[in-house]
């Protein structure tokens, strides 16, 4: 299991649809070699685990428009909400190939669609190589 650190992003404001806070996001560990799992400088030219994480935190944001539709259209209910995500991130700090690999019961298709297209959006630190990041729990996400 990744350790995590209470690392608040929110609350996020979205008006009729709900807050939404992030509770959490992933740190480092001696253990893990990737972001999601990433230690720093897992490979010559990719971005440290600091770096990723630093950009979730600034792109979190985008992901308000995705869950306040769902709330709107009555797909999530208030609760506590956990994605896991892959992406790519590209040395120009651009995303690419986003997914939401797993999520938590009563999280509709819709709502990782949204999130996974949103992502696209995302843009970190520029690096000299491709940056994988697999398995990076993000959550949990509280809907109220």
């Amino acid at each position: 299991m990744t350790p995590v650190r209470n690392y608040p992003l929110g609350p996020i404001t979205i008006g009729a649809g709900g807050t939404f806070s992030i509770m959490t996001i992933p740190e480092a560990s001696a253990n893990d070699d990737r972001p999601g799992g990433v230690t720093p400088a897992s490979k010559p030219g990719e971005l440290s685990r600091d770096a990723v994480s630093s950009g979730v935190k600034t792109n979190a944001h985008l992901l308000t428009p995705c869950l306040g539709a769902a709330r709107r259209r009555n797909e999530l209910v208030p609760g506590d909400y956990t994605f896991t995500l892959d992406w790519m991130i590209q040395p120009d700090g651009s995303t690419r190939d986003p997914r939401v690999s797993s999520r938590d019961a009563g999280v509709p298709a819709s709502l990782t669609a949204c999130i996974a297209t949103a992502m696209l959006d995302w843009r970190f630190a520029t690096s000299s190589g491709v940056t994988p990041v697999t398995s990076f729990p993000l959550g949990p996400i509280r809907a109220r």
